[in-house]
C-alpha cells in the first residue's frame, strides 16, 4: 500500500510504501526524511497536511489511510499547530492565586470553589515544612544577633546560635524525635524535651500524643 505526498515546491507527487492499511503520521514523516536525505534537526519539523481536506495533522500516532495525497513542508518548531493535550495543559496549569495567612486562615469564610479552598489547605498544612523557614549559617557565621527567622538544627527552636544550643551543651543529652506525621490536634504541649514521651513538633515546640498523655 502507498500514500502520495509532495512538498509546497515541488510539481510532482512522490511515493512511500508500507505494509498495512494505514501509516502513522511519525513514521511517514521518516520515511520521508530518508527519501528526501532530510538530517535530523530539533529546529524544524515536517508539517504533514492532508491535500484534499487540508488537515493538519499534528499528532505522530494519527493513521493515514493508504491511497492519500498529502502536502509536506518543513516548519519551524515554534509554528507547529498545537496538540490538543498541550492546549488543554496549558490551560489546567493557569491556577488561580489564592492568598494563604501564614497564621492559619479561615477557610470557611474563603471566597472562591472548592478546589482553591483545597489548594490554599494544602499551602497551610505544610507551611511550618517549607525550606524559606529555615536558614543555615556555619561556622564563623554564627556570632552576633541571631537571624529572626534562623532555626537552630539541634533543638529546632530560634532566638540562639547552634554552638550555644542548651541541649547540645547539655551534660545529659537528651534523643530529640520528631512529630512527622501525627496531627497537631493529637498532640498535647509540654515543657520541654525531658518530658517523658515528648517529640519536636514543626514549629520547634515539644508535644506528646494525646493517647500517651492520657495513659
Amino acid at each position: 500500500m502507498s500514500v502520495h505526498y509532495k512538498f509546497k515546491s515541488a510539481l510532482d507527487y512522490d511515493t512511500v510504501t508500507f505494509d498495512g492499511l494505514h501509516i502513522s503520521v511519525g513514521d511517514l514523516k521518516t520515511a520521508i526524511s530518508q527519501q528526501k536525505r532530510i538530517g535530523k534537526t530539533s529546529d524544524f519539523d515536517l508539517q504533514i497536511t492532508n491535500a484534499q481536506t487540508k488537515e493538519v495533522y499534528v499528532d505522530d500516532n494519527t493513521l493515514i489511510p493508504k491511497n492519500t495525497s498529502l502536502l509536506v513542508a518543513r516548519v519551524p518548531l515554534s509554528q507547529q499547530p498545537k496538540k490538543q493535550w498541550e492546549n488543554s495543559n496549558n490551560q489546567s496549569a493557569v491556577v488561580k492565586d489564592v492568598s494563604v495567612n501564614k497564621g492559619l486562615a479561615d477557610l470557611s469564610r474563603m471566597e472562591g470553589s472548592e478546589q482553591d479552598k483545597i489548594n490554599a489547605m494544602i499551602c497551610q498544612s505544610t507551611f511550618d515544612y517549607d525550606p524559606s523557614n529555615y536558614q543555615k549559617l556555619r561556622g564563623q557565621n554564627q556570632r552576633g544577633v541571631v537571624p529572626a527567622n534562623y532555626v537552630c538544627f539541634k533543638c529546632q527552636k530560634r532566638g540562639h546560635w547552634i554552638k550555644d544550643c542548651p541541649i547540645a551543651n547539655s551534660s545529659d543529652p537528651v534523643e530529640i524525635r520528631r512529630s512527622s506525621g501525627i496531627p497537631r490536634s493529637f498532640m498535647v504541649p509540654v515543657d520541654g524535651p525531658k518530658a517523658p514521651g515528648a517529640m519536636m513538633t514543626p514549629s520547634g515546640t515539644f508535644a506528646v500524643p494525646a493517647v500517651d498523655q492520657h495513659t
